[in-house]
């Protein structure tokens, strides 16, 4: 008997102005069969959004031009339902939490500190597929 399993590929938009923490998100997305299209700001990730939308955001929260609050705010506003994701390692740079923000914004979930989300996102991968996390089930 063979088994099989199905898998539903998500189009992901990954936002962080860290090359390294980008590519490392990057690559375990892909290896856990979803397409990803990646921004180093805010503001190309909504020029990118708006030509293609995505099933889930992943953003990082401080970053230039145009932040992961700001990003948050504009997609709630255009599709309520949407999942985001929260990331952020800068807390302590900018004295409040921004996560907690994030939160409030409507962010999906969040974690903590970027240079520990790649291991994060792998834990709870063995929890809740992704494919849970933005509401769909694998067939």
């Amino acid at each position: 008997m063979t088994l099989r399993r199905t898998i539903n590929i998500t189009r992901i938009l990954l936002i962080d102005d860290d090359p390294l923490a980008r590519n490392i998100l990057r690559q375990i997305l892909e290896l856990d069969g979803h397409m990803v299209v990646d921004a180093a700001n805010g503001a190309v990730a909504m020029q990118r959004w708006s030509e293609q939308p995505a099933d889930l955001i992943v953003t990082d929260i401080l970053m230039p031009e145009k932040d992961g609050l700001e990003v948050i705010r504009e997609l709630r506003r255009q599709c309520p339902q949407l999942k985001v994701i929260a990331v952020s390692g800068g807390n302590r740079k900018i004295g409040f939490d921004a996560l907690d923000v994030a939160s409030r914004f409507g962010a999906t979930a969040t974690a903590q500190d970027i240079n520990t989300a790649p291991m994060k996102y792998i834990s709870c991968r063995n929890e809740t597929s992704s494919a849970e996390l933005i509401g769909r089930r694998d067939g």
